[in-house]
């Protein structure tokens, strides 16, 4: 079974392969260790654990998200048995991760990254939710990001997370000095927001549960 969980010292190594084989451009490698002993920067993963041998109940959303942000305590437990069909894979691998800086009032996203052999399987929805969710859950205002603007693929699922375009870094990537947009959501404890986040969360639910995905709820301390 998969978990949304807290990056550790332990998964130092995995999480350098994950970014090797997601950005092959010509990037410094990020510091992980360095970024796991800072507190304004949060390293969440989609981590393996065959030690939640459990089915959690379905979660419920009472009234509001952000009123009723307690569900929020349990974990995503997801993915039930399909490492299963994940050749080369074991018990100790992590399969993706995402990492947040906090900045003022905002969490920024500064990586999202997911392993080749589990891409297209919503894991990097379930890591952008996750983030968007801890940011809600920590009162943040806004969370931003960077994107290529050739990513279209990853373009429309931050647009579809409630991220707008509102400017543009010019030859932001140092591989081919391509140009970046900077996207951001409107105000995360807004009435519109979380009740958009909500469906959201809700209509992933259902399709997790119709490719035996178990989903108890969304990650945050």
């Amino acid at each position: 079974m998969y978990c949304v969980r807290n990056a550790s010292t332990d998964d130092l190594s995995e999480l350098s392969i994950i970014e090797r084989e997601a950005f092959t451009e010509s990037w410094p490698p990020t510091p992980f260790r360095r970024d796991l002993a800072n507190r304004n920067v949060e390293i969440l993963v989609v981590a393996i654990d065959m030690n939640l041998e459990q089915t959690p109940e379905k979660f419920e959303v009472n009234e509001t998200l952000y009123e009723n942000l307690g569900y929020i305590h349990r974990l995503f437990n997801c993915l039930n048995n399909l490492w299963r069909d994940a050749p080369g894979h074991d018990a100790k691998n992590i399969v993706g991760y995402v990492a947040t800086r906090q900045m003022y009032d905002e969490a920024h996203i500064t990586s999202i990254a997911v392993r080749k052999s589990f891409r297209g399987m919503g894991i990097g929805e379930l890591l952008l939710m996750s983030a968007v969710s801890n940011a809600m859950k920590k009162n943040y205002r806004t969370t931003t990001l960077e994107v290529r603007v050739s990513n279209r693929i990853a373009q429309s699922l931050y647009k579809k997370y409630g991220f707008n375009e509102v400017g543009i870094r010019k030859r932001y990537y140092s591989d081919n000095k391509e140009d970046a947009y900077i996207m951001t959501t409107d105000t995360l404890y807004s009435d519109l927001y979380i009740e958009h986040f909500r469906k959201l969360v809700d209509a992933f639910d259902k399709r997790a549960l119709n490719i035996n995905w178990n989903l108890s709820g969304l990650y945050a301390d």
